[in-house]
């Protein structure tokens, strides 16, 4: 293999190594955005912590907003698959 063919393997198009770290003015806003997507799961475990697992899961209002849920996913899947398997 030639000097070139050696020098770009294990680099990506903008020069940078592979594995090579993000630089720091990226890295700070993705750490700020994923800590606060975290915020609402943390909020429901400290919530939830103090009661039991079955019986905050069968509350009535848990099982129809479950259910609204469930019926939700697979509205959007259906409504996804009818639109995109005519226009494949």
């Amino acid at each position: 293999m030639n000097a070139i063919g050696s020098e770009r393997r294990g680099r990506l198009a903008g020069g940078r190594a592979v594995g090579a770290r993000p630089p720091l003015w990226l890295l700070v806003p993705a750490v700020i955005v994923a800590l606060a997507m975290l915020l609402p799961i943390a909020y429901l475990v400290i919530r939830a912590a103090g009661t039991p697992f079955w019986e905050l899961v069968s509350r009535p209002r848990t099982l129809a907003v479950l259910g609204r849920t469930l019926y939700l996913a697979l509205a959007v899947a259906a409504a996804s698959i009818a639109i995109a398997v005519p226009l494949a």
